[in-house]
């Protein structure tokens, strides 16, 4: 999800700080996602950067929740 978060923040012409300001998210946290160290980001902070970056808020799910059903198997649920 990082790479997408940073490629339409750029192309908004975001800096890190004014995205930090519209979203109420540290800039240290948006670094972070956008590096992809945040593996599961608080739904709340993706439904504020959806809004502020035009991304589908669906589509930020699916990529949160991604990596779901590999967690079920590892522990003998298959989903």
């Amino acid at each position: 999800m990082g790479p997408i978060l940073k490629e339409k923040r750029l192309a908004k012409k975001l800096s890190i700080k004014k995205l930090s300001e519209l979203s109420d998210i540290s800039e240290s946290e948006l670094r972070r996602y956008e590096k992809g160290l945040i593996q599961e980001p608080k739904s709340v902070y993706m439904y504020r950067l959806s809004l502020i970056l035009e991304i589908d808020y669906e589509e930020i799910l699916r990529h949160r929740w991604a990596k779901y059903p590999q967690k079920l198997k590892r522990i003998g649920i298959n989903p």
